[in-house]
């Protein structure tokens, strides 16, 4: 649990059988391997397992590419954290059957506008379309008109 060990005290217990050990390193080790952050989301069964996609060096780059047809939705959702992928790319996860899946596709910038106004439509995952900050002024007036709340 020390929070800075030597970083030649990294390599071993990133690889070491026991979850426990690489959960801990994930957590305080600054520099956690980045695959070692991956793998324990998309293995683990804690419930902390979803915190190593909030450190810096979780990976980004090559997820749409790796993940973006996984079977599972957990595995999917991580590709939408690739800086490398397209409008398009990001359009297919706002189609997914997962809610997660969706609903992280709706909150992404690269979302096409006329998907993301599709997905306004989602009892699902609307809530979270209406957070984007694409979504254009007057689609966000019509909510807010739908909702009541008085205008500025």
């Amino acid at each position: 649990m020390c929070p800075k060990p030597p970083e030649d005290c990294v390599e071993l217990p990133a690889g070491d059988a026991d979850f426990a050990v690489r959960l801990l390193l994930a957590e305080f080790h600054p520099t956690a391997p980045p695959e070692l952050l991956l793998d324990l989301y998309l293995h683990g069964t804690h419930r902390a397992v979803a915190s190593p996609t909030s450190r810096p060096q979780f990976p980004a780059a090559g997820l749409a590419t790796r993940f973006g047809d996984a079977s599972e939705p957990e595995a999917r959702r991580p590709a939408l954290r690739d800086p490398g992928a397209t409008p398009a790319l990001v359009e297919r996860p706002s189609r997914d059957p997962a809610v997660r899946v969706r609903e992280a596709a709706s909150l992404d910038r690269r979302l096409p506008v006329a998907r993301l106004l599709e997905l306004l439509e989602d009892p699902e995952v609307g809530g979270a379309a209406a957070c984007n900050p694409l979504l254009p002024v007057p689609e966000m007036r019509a909510l807010l008109d739908r909702a009541g709340v008085p205008g500025l």
